[in-house]
């Protein structure tokens, strides 16, 4: 499935598809905002993440400040970039990578792709402030440095912004491989592709209630959530059988900024 078959008229009587993606986005960015502040029982975030080179908890705001001190133990040449990669301020989808300096930006889009974005084989793009074009040939250690922030866009119709800022070149940190004693701990995610990226720090899992019978919810359905703008655009999977919209039109919750755009179905981290 690619795209969603919802049409909005502007003022004019025109179909809009910008409304369409906008009020998504909207939907999207203000439920997860007002779950965070406590407004809302809709969804639950912890507000926490693993780093996957020592094990530990840290929060979204700290997470920076511990994988910075892994970057400063240095066992050798420079020779990785580590990232934060997030879908703005207030979104609860994160991650920390480390990414060979000498790779093209290509590779970084097919990363991202493969994580969080990839749906119907859009065009993409990386820029500075959305202005300044980067071309994908280009080598990573060319154009950024230490302090840099970029952004990643993805489907230019339907988009899914993307902010990338580079936290420090570093030599190439060791993963946990084992499970320390009494330690609940998580392995890495494993990214299923060209991986030329290593996720060192990730989100807790995002967990949507339905709007029906409050269970964990399974599925969005956009119609509901963004032309209706009712309660029950999230449902639990026995609620969405039940559903007055088409089944079909649904898409799975997933843990992605483009979690409900176009036809996403969940990246490798689902």
């Amino acid at each position: 499935m690619c795209g969603i078959p919802i049409f909005l008229k502007d003022n004019n009587g025109h179909v809009c598809k910008s409304i369409l993606i906008t009020k998504l986005k909207f939907l999207i960015r203000h439920t997860l905002q007002k779950c965070m502040s406590g407004e809302t029982n809709g969804i639950v975030v912890t507000g926490k993440g693993t780093c996957y080179i020592c094990g530990s908890r840290q929060s979204q705001r700290g997470m920076t400040r511990h994988v910075s001190t892994h970057s400063k133990k240095k066992t050798g040449k420079d020779t990785h970039f580590i990232m934060r990669i997030d879908g703005g301020p207030s979104s609860p989808f994160w991650m920390y990578i480390q990414i060979p300096c000498h790779v093209t930006f290509r590779a970084l889009d097919k990363f991202l792709r493969i994580v969080w974005l990839e749906c119907c084989g859009h065009l993409s793009e990386f820029s500075h402030n959305l202005q300044d074009i980067i071309g994908m040939k280009n080598r990573l250690d060319k154009i950024l440095t230490k302090g840099d922030i970029i952004t990643h866009l993805y489907d230019f119709g339907s988009s899914t912004e993307l902010r990338l800022t580079v936290i420090a070149k570093t030599p190439r940190v060791l993963l946990r491989t084992k499970q320390a004693k009494k330690d609940a701990w998580t392995p890495p995610p494993q990214v299923y592709g060209e991986e030329v990226a290593e996720i060192i720090a990730l989100h807790d899992r995002v967990k949507f209630t339905c709007g029906k019978c409050k269970n964990e919810a399974t599925l969005i359905c956009p119609e509901c959530g963004v032309y209706d703008d009712t309660d029950d655009g999230m449902l639990c999977d026995s609620c969405g059988k039940n559903h007055r919209c088409d089944i079909d039109m649904m898409l799975p919750i997933a843990q992605s900024p483009r979690m409900g755009v176009c036809g996403f179905e969940g990246g490798s981290l689902g």
